[in-house]
């Protein structure tokens, strides 16, 4: 098994087309819409599986509405090696989000079920990861993550925005990580710091490989104690930025699943998040893509 990872599903309620938030007791109608599957660490083994690369998921469901629409979202996408690891059925664990996508940024308004008592146990998620050569870190499961490490399993680790966020809360879960890839705005506020490259430097004392997204601009890592920069191949038609990061993400995978130095990898999740943005949503831009359309892009560096 090439990648496995375990995550909650998202359905995605997303709007775009207006330029500004309705302001209190005001109605805005945007003309564009779409319901489609969130990312996060679930839209990984998703876009893997497109491209031919063994994948399998672990995730919640319930026989909830939320859970319904969810697998039929994944039956959209062709999805099928998924596990449920929810068996009470007595809550909604997927999280159904608005997502407002406006020119300059995005917001989004979530809900969900509090799952966290209901994780799956250390045995079985062991179980479920063993043996795969990409998984994504369970912060949970510190031990676990650095027992998967030492057999080999490169260890992903990802989460978005948290207010007040510092580095010494996430010491424990990125010392067992070989790759932390967080956008420029949150790895300032995790570090403190005030700019991508003094981020960058901090992090590298935490995490074998971090990788900084900045937009437009590509992203940064850092080897040896100098900073590469990898920019964009080209420049992107944007109309919606929503799981932009999620599909960089997608992109190294890509190029770790081929073996690649982290440089190109760094390249393919360029063009995997730049592909994202071309479409509304998180899926629809790059699961139109074939691994021909992936080379020309690579050939443009």
């Amino acid at each position: 098994m090439s990648v496995a990872t375990f995550g909650s599903l998202n359905v995605d309620i997303i709007y775009s087309g207006i330029d500004r938030l309705p302001n209190p007791g005001e109605e805005i109608y945007y003309p564009n819409f779409d319901i489609q599957l969130g990312g996060g660490s679930v839209l990984i083994p998703i876009v893997m599986s497109h491209f031919g690369i063994e994948s399998k998921l672990g995730t919640y469901l319930s026989n909830d509405f939320q859970s319904t629409i969810a697998k039929g979202l994944l039956d959209k996408l062709e999805f099928k090696n998924y596990h449920n690891f929810y068996t009470k059925k007595d809550r909604s664990p997927v999280i159904v989000t608005s997502a407002i996508s406006l020119k300059s940024d995005r917001c989004f308004v979530s809900y969900c079920d509090d799952m966290t008592d209901v994780l799956p146990s250390p045995e079985e998620v062991y179980g479920f990861l063993h043996g795969a050569k990409i998984c994504f870190a369970i912060p949970k499961y510190p031990e676990l993550m650095k027992k998967l490490r030492n057999e080999g399993t490169t260890v992903i680790y990802d989460f978005g925005w948290k207010d007040n966020m510092r580095i010494s809360d996430y010491e424990e879960i990125l010392s067992c990580s070989d790759i932390y890839s967080p956008n420029d705005k949150e790895a300032m506020q995790l570090t403190g710091t005030s700019s991508p490259e003094e981020a960058i430097k901090c992090l590298s004392k935490y995490v074998k490989c971090p990788i900084v997204k900045i937009g437009k601009e590509g992203c940064l890592t850092i080897k040896d104690g100098r900073i590469i920069h990898v920019g964009m191949p080209c420049s992107f038609n944007a109309i919606d930025t929503t799981g932009a990061g999620d599909n960089f993400l997608a992109g190294v995978v890509y190029g770790l699943c081929m073996d690649w130095e982290i440089a190109d990898c760094m390249k393919m999740g360029n063009i995997f998040g730049g592909i994202s943005t071309t479409c509304l949503g998180c899926y629809r831009g790059i699961m139109y893509k074939t691994e021909t359309d992936l080379s020309n892009y690579m050939k443009m560096y």
